[in-house]
């Protein structure tokens, strides 16, 4: 009965990182026009072009709005350590390869690396993001209570970082196109995903009888 219920439990858990993904490349701006119907990346690019991102305060808000991508992706590459089976756990993140390619800094300017003066920020996030899915393989083996905890501190400095650096950016945005905006669809699901799994995983870590609780590493 346990079996059963902790596999439920990492399954809405990976669902809500998995629906989190698919918001990342969903609109992020709810409006009529099609140049404001922008996924996660592009509205990172796209604020780098607004005088108070580009000369003011707020340079490191595409580079904050960036990491909470990566955090997000890195989350779900940790709850997959839930299936047992490496071959198939690792194909799966072959999914996340995209979110981490779209992180690197544009040809030349990649192997500039953290030195570059315009992408040295974006380099560094990239870093993370592909540095945390090296590190799997270790975490693989730790435990799942551990596992857990990773997962739970991913997924919230996601959002954090996130709401953050949206909050920041829709002002300038509102200011150049003189309309006001509000959040779009992707936006939506990548919080509501992230917010599902933390809750999902507080439960099975709290709720659970210490006797039930899985330890040691997985295959």
């Amino acid at each position: 009965m346990f079996k059963i219920m902790r596999w439920n439990s990492d399954h809405v858990g990976l669902a809500g990182l998995l629906i989190a993904a698919i918001g990342v490349w969903g609109g992020w701006i709810f409006h009529q026009s099609v140049a404001l119907t922008q996924n996660a990346f592009y509205l990172a690019e796209w604020s780098t072009y607004l005088l108070d991102v580009r000369y003011g305060g707020l340079r490191p808000a595409p580079e904050i709005l960036r990491l909470g991508i990566a955090l997000s992706a890195l989350a779900g590459a940790i709850g997959l350590a839930a299936i047992p089976n490496w071959r198939i756990r690792w194909s799966i993140r072959l999914i996340f390869i995209p979110i981490g390619l779209n992180l690197l800094p544009p040809y030349p300017d990649v192997f500039s690396l953290w030195w570059s003066p315009s992408y040295g920020g974006r380099f560094i996030v990239a870093c993370i993001f592909w540095l945390g899915l090296a590190a799997c393989l270790w975490l693989d083996r730790r435990s799942a209570g551990a596992r857990r905890w990773g997962m739970i501190a991913c997924a919230a400095g996601a959002m954090i970082s996130v709401v953050w650096a949206y909050s920041q950016l829709i002002q300038p945005f509102q200011a150049h196109y003189a309309a006001t905006l509000i959040p779009g669809w992707g936006l939506a699901a990548f919080l509501a995903g992230n917010a599902l799994a933390i809750g999902v995983h507080l439960k099975a870590r709290f709720c659970a009888s210490p006797h039930r609780i899985k330890k040691g590493p997985v295959a």
